[in-house]
């Protein structure tokens, strides 16, 4: 699901993030910077 933010502010059943989530903003990446984020990512938690 890609969170916009129509419908991050709807009235209604607002989608919220949970407190334990990571944002990560892939605003003009690419496809490959994106997985490398998020392997990097990855790699802190289980390291």
């Amino acid at each position: 699901m890609i969170l916009t933010y129509s419908l991050l502010k709807q009235a209604i059943a607002p989608l919220k993030q949970a407190d334990d989530a990571m944002e990560l903003i892939t605003d003009n990446l690419s496809i490959e910077e994106v997985i490398a984020k998020i392997t990097e990512l990855y790699h802190q938690i289980i390291d």
